[in-house]
């Protein structure tokens, strides 16, 4: 498991102290792009059924793609979903749907150059950011060569010539620092929301902001397991008093709910593995994978690889225009025979 995973298991108020994580699974993103600008995804789920079900993607619940199951060699269950779209554009309204449902998200985007002779298709599936909580902006609690260094495994990372143990203790205090106040930022949002919104409450917003800090404390110090919005509300409760933190929790059960299904998500997604594929058309000429066999490009992602930022894939080709080439022969034969022709007809005459 990687460092990152580590910290996160310590962070109370993103996964619980005692969440059992789920048995990972491995995810197989695959993406054609044929020459007339169409696109043909197919995403492969390998693991436990029941996981894939559950699995925070778009795709899984939409009926419009083929679901196919079958089982892998050694017996694991195998999802496999595929649909072809006319466009990136179109793709990018089922990967990336506009909506606020917490899942992993990706936006395909497709450009082409045409330059007579030849078409350039740039292609890139961007995985957007899978942090959850985007409230509290992550360059006020880490450093650049933090975020570097953060997602490494350990090999990679005592490999890195940067790398210094006891700079990256560090690191990992400042990580758990920020991950239990962005989640709490989440959460504290809602609950002030959730103030406007109820009725006889004697809470007044101004006398939770006064306490927010207390409350923030009491988080961080407290033992209780946390699961849920019920479990992080205890630190509410704790500072405001049970009996005002419960009536605005029992008026606002769909409101809170959102940030369940955010720790849900953050949960069942953090310890999969994700691998990309692009096949380009024509022939390659620029690409930010290290792993090329011919015109398929991959990408081994980790879901923590695209947590501060989202995860580009790019690659360009080139496809060579046959038309183009033979309406140019055509229509250089045409200037050719009327040139031979003009002086074939002046010598006669």
């Amino acid at each position: 498991m990687k460092t990152m995973k580590r910290i996160a298991l310590k962070t109370g108020l993103v996964i619980g102290l005692v969440f059992l994580l789920p048995s990972c699974l491995d995810i197989f993103f695959t993406t054609e792009v044929h020459p007339n600008g169409s696109i043909t995804k197919t995403i492969v789920c390998e693991g436990d059924s029941s996981e894939i079900i559950d699995l925070k993607l778009p795709a899984i619940g939409n009926e419009s793609w083929e679901h196919e199951w079958s089982y892998t060699h050694d017996d694991k269950d195998r999802l496999t979903l595929s649909k072809t779209f006319q466009s990136a554009r179109k793709a990018a309204q089922d990967l990336n749907p506009a909506d606020t449902v917490p899942v992993i998200r990706i936006q395909p985007e497709l450009k082409k150059r045409f330059r007579w002779f030849f078409t350039y298709m740039n292609y890139q599936d961007i995985l957007l950011s899978t942090n959850p909580f985007q409230k509290v902006d992550w360059r006020d609690y880490l450093s650049e060569e933090a975020v570097r260094l953060i997602p490494m495994d350990e090999e990679e990372r005592e490999a890195d010539p940067n790398y210094v143990e006891e700079n990256y203790e560090g690191f990992e205090e400042d990580f758990e620092r920020y991950v239990v106040t962005s989640g709490f930022e989440d959460i504290y949002q809602l609950f002030i929301l959730a103030l406007d919104q109820s009725e006889s409450s004697a809470l007044k917003k101004n006398l939770v902001a006064n306490k927010k800090q207390l409350i923030l404390k009491q988080l961080q110090i407290d033992d209780a397991d946390i699961s849920d919005t019920d479990d992080v509300l205890e630190a509410f409760r704790a500072v405001l008093g049970r009996e005002n933190v419960d009536l605005i929790y029992r008026q606002n059960r769909e409101l809170f709910a959102h940030f369940d299904a955010k720790l849900a998500y953050f949960d069942q997604s953090m310890d999969d593995n994700y691998r990309f594929a692009i096949t380009m058309p024509g022939l390659l000429i620029n690409t930010n994978s290290n792993i090329i066999e011919g015109n398929r490009l991959s990408w081994e992602v980790d879901f923590f690889d695209a947590y501060f930022e989202d995860f580009s894939m790019q690659a360009e080709s080139r496809i060579v225009n046959i038309w183009a080439f033979i309406v140019t022969g055509i229509a250089l034969g045409f200037l050719l025979f009327a040139l031979f022709y003009k002086l074939f007809k002046k010598k006669t005459t």
